[in-house]
């Protein structure tokens, strides 16, 4: 067993059981905020696993004894296959990916060769169930909730593919695109715009050519995009 902090989480995971990060505090004697803090270091390196009791209280389960990173497995189907049927039993059809993988169904992404980050939105209602559902993904992707925070999510993603998973799924955001749900191109670009002004320009270009509708665009962001 590992001495001080991390030798005091582990222990309390011991059991096997699923443990609110206040239980894990409480059983090693940690304040809340420490807990969480190496849970989170722990979930991004594939140490433990998690499941959302509701959408602001996880549950986390030791994923094996050993302090070694896990390494993924392989499928022969898509990740993005796999996951869609886990999404599709949880919730249906009320999800929708965004972010880099919904670039990449847009083609505005055609030159991103492999995708590891799939960003994908469900109802609040659902997001216990869809984190769950998604436990079964463990050995070919890690899943975080999307609050986890980037410094997290870029650590996973030096192991393997990363699942993230966030409840602000609104179905008038929602589109189908090569057999997909992903977010709609204008709400895309919208979340671009707040996110990188000079990456909005190079998309907006590009997005031209599908057809974007420019008037519901311009509605959604805080300068008329022709100005942007």
């Amino acid at each position: 067993m590992l001495p001080g902090v991390q030798g005091e989480i582990l222990s309390s995971l011991s059991d096997g059981q699923w443990h609110s990060a206040r239980d894990i505090a409480r059983i090693a004697g940690l304040s809340p905020s420490t807990a969480s803090k190496y849970l989170k270091d722990y979930l991004s390196l594939g140490l433990v696993h998690w499941k959302a009791l509701r959408p602001r209280w996880p549950l986390y389960k030791l994923a094996h004894s050993s302090l070694e990173s896990r390494v993924r497995s392989h499928s022969d189907r898509p990740l993005r296959d796999l996951l869609r049927e886990r999404l599709n039993s949880a919730a249906g059809g009320r999800y929708y990916f965004r972010g880099v993988f919904a670039k990449h169904v847009y083609g505005l992404l055609d030159w991103y060769a492999s995708i590891s980050l799939f960003e994908v939105e469900v109802p609040k209602s659902l997001f216990s169930d869809a984190s769950e559902e998604l436990l079964d993904l463990a050995d070919y992707a890690s899943t975080l909730p999307r609050s986890v925070g980037w410094s997290y999510v870029n650590k996973a993603l030096k192991q393997g593919p990363v699942v993230l998973l966030g409840n602000d799924y609104d179905p008038k955001k929602a589109s189908a695109q090569r057999d997909l749900r992903v977010i709609k191109l204008e709400y895309l670009l919208a979340e671009e715009f707040e996110r990188d002004h000079l990456g909005f320009r190079e998309l907006f270009e590009r997005a031209k050519a599908l057809g974007v509708d420019e008037e519901k665009l311009r509605k959604l962001l805080p300068v008329p995009a022709t100005e942007s």
